[in-house]
């Protein structure tokens, strides 16, 4: 079992209580997804799971409630089914939003953080791609620093990957972590300081040297 299924398995065998009420809109979820939500977790289907983890909160009656029950499978379906989420970093500030940092299981969810993470950073062209999970792990926790210490050396095509996917933004001005929450944290500035600090050392790709040379005049 990987570092990341231990996690998971560890925040799926928590027991959050159900939420007091499930009343969510009826313009957006039919009586049958609503149904699903009063049954049980392992049960509710995939797409529905989906669907809440990107919901604002004025939709439910007890949203934070409702969040932390669904949790364990909101983690699972975003990791391993990208296509069915997108816009982690949304999701991560639903999170905050429910208020996981009082949570009694919050460190099993900051278990499985840490280990999506490093198992992000030790594939190539991972899915969700890297900056997707950097922008769901700055959302989510407000920080960015201890997260880019986690790099290893070794992960060069993630860093590249990066480098590629964030300068465009970066040299724009245009919103790249933290952008769901109400208060964005100064995470942009610095991982370009960190980019054109440490980066350049770590990898050979031609484009991305280029990208870096971009960003460096930004600075």
């Amino acid at each position: 079992m990987s570092q990341l299924d231990g996690a998971l398995a560890a925040l799926e065998a928590t027991n959050a209580p159900r939420p007091s009420r499930v009343d969510g809109c009826g313009l957006c979820y039919t009586d049958e997804e609503l149904a699903d939500l009063t049954g049980s977790r392992d049960a509710v289907p995939d797409e529905v799971v989906a669907q809440v983890a990107r919901e604002v909160p004025d939709h439910w009656g007890d949203f934070p409630g409702l969040y932390r029950w669904l949790a364990p499978r909101i983690m699972r379906v975003t990791i391993t089914q990208p296509d069915l989420t997108t816009f982690e970093g949304q999701i991560g500030a639903r999170f905050v939003d429910a208020g996981w940092t009082s949570w009694p299981e919050r460190t099993a969810m900051t278990d499985v953080f840490r280990a999506w993470w490093l198992a992000t950073l030790a594939i190539q062209e991972a899915k969700p791609p890297v900056a997707d999970v950097l922008d769901f792990l700055v959302s989510a926790t407000g920080e960015l620093a201890p997260w880019l210490d986690l790099w290893p050396d070794t992960a060069m095509a993630p860093l590249t990957e990066l480098v590629e996917r964030a300068t465009p933004a970066l040299t724009a001005g245009t919103p790249l972590l933290g952008d769901w929450l109400a208060e964005r944290p100064a995470a942009d500035d610095a991982l370009a300081s960190w980019l054109v600090a440490h980066a350049r050392p770590r990898i050979t790709d031609e484009i991305a040297l280029g990208y870096l040379d971009m960003l460096a005049e930004e600075r």
